[in-house]
């Protein structure tokens, strides 16, 4: 079997199978805790949700949303990669496949992060070979490759209506705009041009956070920027705020406005020099909010999203993996 996994601070996202088309292609909430964490259930115990994986012995739950993990502080940060919550929603994406042997594994990091050559040894070495998964079952996984997080998407868009033309002799900028960080990656002629790609950290957490400053700012309180993310994950219009319905969409166009402009900052200066970009693809779970601004900075440029954008990276890592193995 080959997986694409695409492990964000906010998505855990799965795309597995062994044919032309995926047999599964999942999407969960990227909490993850020790069990003790979830809040007890009415009829006694905790909450059961999402899926129960062993970490070092004890059990862990994830893919669950992460306000529901009582007493846990979120781990965002540079080396989210090596923490418990990181492996636990890796274990939890290979049972999700439904397999005992991976043969191969695709995932991706953040532009600056796989430009670290240390970093990405480590992670590969954490990833192949047997996990236990639980006291019952082991997952092995055979091959693994990194990417960087946006050529996911890339890879994907060949699935898509776009001109093969463009694609293979173009220069073609995927833009990645993730929870924790808002990615870029220039493709020209079929190759990876790392100088002129990067990362940048306005994403959709300091979106998130603009969105419940402004909800404090008209409201007189916040919400938490974990409950408007539920939201906007479960694709509901408004949080509630001592029983009133707040509308989130006004507020996330005000909150979008100012966040993509810094986010495009880096961007807009890649660009300058530069020939002109032939495509865009814009992808990840803030595409939407970000595409005004993205196509404000490329006017004469198409700015191409792919259905279920959040989904594209990992659609991707696993059409890499499949491409690879009918090869071998």
């Amino acid at each position: 079997m080959a997986i694409g996994i695409d492990v964000g601070y906010s998505n855990l996202k799965i795309v597995a199978g062994t044919g032309h088309s995926p047999a599964v292609a999942e999407l969960l909430p990227a909490g993850a805790g020790p069990v003790e964490a979830l809040p007890d259930a009415l009829g006694g115990g905790h909450i059961r949700e999402g899926r129960t994986v062993h970490i070092g012995g004890q059990p862990w739950v994830a893919g669950i949303e992460p306000y529901r993990l009582h007493g846990r502080e979120r781990d965002i940060h540079d080396d989210y990669t090596a923490t418990k919550a990181y492996r636990a929603l890796l274990l939890a994406a290979l049972d999700v496949a439904g397999d005992t042997v991976i043969r191969h594994l695709v995932t991706g990091l953040p532009v600056s992060h796989y430009q670290d050559t240390e970093r990405r040894k480590r992670l590969t070495h954490r990833i192949r070979g047997t996990h236990a998964i639980d006291s019952d079952r082991r997952v092995s996984v055979e091959r693994v490759t990194l990417l960087p997080q946006p050529i996911g998407a890339y890879v994907d868009a060949s699935a898509h209506d776009l001109d093969p033309a463009i694609l293979n002799e173009g220069r073609v900028l995927v833009v990645d705009v993730g929870f924790f960080s808002f990615d870029w990656a220039l493709i020209e002629d079929v190759a990876l041009v790392s100088q002129v790609s990067g990362t940048s950290l306005e994403a959709v957490s300091r979106l998130l956070d603009n969105t419940d400053e402004i909800i404090r700012a008209e409201h007189g309180e916040r919400v938490g920027a974990a409950r408007i993310e539920a939201a906007l994950r479960q694709r509901a219009s408004h949080v509630l705020l001592h029983g009133e319905r707040i509308q989130l969409q006004p507020i996330l166009s005000k909150a979008a406005a100012k966040t993509a402009q810094q986010a495009i900052g880096a961007l807009r200066q890649m660009q300058r020099g530069q020939r002109p970009i032939d495509l865009v693809i814009l992808t990840g779970g803030g595409a939407g909010l970000y595409r005004d601004a993205v196509q404000a900075l490329f006017p004469k440029t198409r700015v191409f999203t792919p259905p279920e954008p959040w989904l594209a990276n990992a659609r991707g890592f696993w059409r890499y993996a499949r491409r690879r193995e009918e090869r071998a």
